[in-house]
């Protein structure tokens, strides 16, 4: 389960995560308008939430989210 602290911040990641992931992502001004963060610390950010609790999707949604989660912070 998620860290209640961080609970609605990291499920409004999420949600953006599985919207955009089949786009790359989202861009970086739209990433940083909805979280205040820049695209390095967004993408960090949502494989550690996809890492810590493997319950919020399915394995292959999963796979693909970190699949772009690795291409963006490359760039």
């Amino acid at each position: 389960m998620l860290a209640d602290t961080n609970d609605r911040f990291e499920r409004q990641m999420l949600g953006f995560a599985l919207r955009w992931h089949p786009y790359g992502g989202g861009s970086r001004r739209l990433i940083f308008e909805e979280f205040g963060l820049d695209a390095p610390t967004y993408f960090s950010r949502l494989a550690r939430i996809l890492d810590a609790d493997r319950s919020v999707t399915s394995e292959k949604t999963r796979a693909a989210i970190r699949s772009v989660c690795a291409v963006r912070l490359r760039e």
